[in-house]
């Protein structure tokens, strides 16, 4: 971890302080790979899942409702349904946490790192007590500190399908490795592999790739090359096994359930039963997503609509 963060300082892309190891070993469901961060405090229901990202709701919104609107307003929506959600009061964020779609595919440790971390440490699972792969445990340390320089920034948060990208990039512009790109065949090749090759090439020639990856600009051209990527290639049955595909229905069902408690606990919160459009627009200005419902006001919410009622 020393060695990566005095490279990265030495960039430009330095750490205010040391982050702390955090040891999580022994226990049965310990990930398959060797470290982890906590990214964010936001209610759990927007933490993380790829599918919240800005960029991407734009292009699906794009592409299935023909509607335009951009990235910004869809996280100012997303920021502020999190801020109704605290305000509201400790049981609505109790009925969220029980349809978490934080916990990824690989093992259920969504707990281990929002409950049992501290932001600022670092996690290491149990393959990095097994491994003796000294440049294994130098990526994972590195990729890892990566995310911690990207939180301090707040860099990380409207970047969902990037932030694996840059911390697998990181590593490999440190040793001096390069990322091979290929078409990915579930969500993890997404996130990492193709993710990384794209800030790879965009970083291709450039003096300073860390600086480079730190620059919103650059960031938010790659998120919007990925989220075209995955609306309009990606997201088909072929593109995934069948565990992910049932996890991305999971997801939907949680969705539409959590909302079914939220109608009941908090129903200024919640998207009116088959709304109009009048409905739809004022409950995004009732939760404080004012840009959205500007940049909806005059579109053909049609498809939308109908969308909403099928739920």
């Amino acid at each position: 971890m020393k060695y990566a963060l005095e490279r990265y300082a030495a960039h430009g892309a330095a750490l205010s302080y040391t982050p702390a190891m955090r040891p999580i070993y022994g226990d049965a469901d310990s990930p398959d790979f060797l470290a982890g961060v906590r990214f964010e405090k936001r209610p759990l229901v927007t933490i993380l899942n790829f599918l919240s990202s800005g960029a991407f709701t734009a292009k699906f919104w794009e592409k299935y409702y023909g509607i335009n609107v951009s990235p910004d307003a869809l996280e100012e929506k997303q920021t502020a349904y999190c801020s109704a959600l605290v305000k509201a009061g400790p049981e609505v964020e109790e009925i969220m946490k029980r349809f978490d779609g934080v916990t990824r595919l690989r093992g259920d440790y969504g707990d281990l790192i929002r409950d049992g971390l501290k932001d600022g440490e670092v996690a290491l699972f149990s393959p990095f007590r097994r491994t003796r792969d000294k440049k294994s445990m130098l990526v994972a340390m590195a990729h890892e500190a990566w995310h911690l320089i990207e939180l301090e920034r707040g860099l990380f948060k409207d970047m969902r399908l990037l932030g694996e990208g840059t911390a697998t990039c990181a590593p490999a512009f440190l040793l001096g490795g390069t990322v091979m790109e290929s078409e990915p065949e579930n969500v993890d090749d997404l996130l990492y592999q193709k993710a990384a090759a794209v800030v790879q090439r965009r970083c291709n020639g450039c003096g300073n790739p860390f600086g480079r990856m730190l620059d919103p600009a650059f960031r938010r051209d790659v998120e919007m090359e990925l989220a075209d990527y995955t609306v309009g290639t990606f997201l088909r049955a072929d593109s995934m096994n069948q565990e992910e595909l049932d996890y991305l229905r999971k997801l939907r069902l949680d969705g539409l359930r959590a909302e079914r408690y939220l109608r009941k606990a908090a129903p200024e919160l919640a998207m009116p039963e088959n709304p109009t459009r009048d409905e739809i627009m004022a409950y995004y200005r009732r939760i404080g997503a004012n840009r959205l419902a500007d940049e909806l006001d005059r579109q053909d919410l049609s498809k939308l609509l109908v969308s909403v009622k099928s739920k």
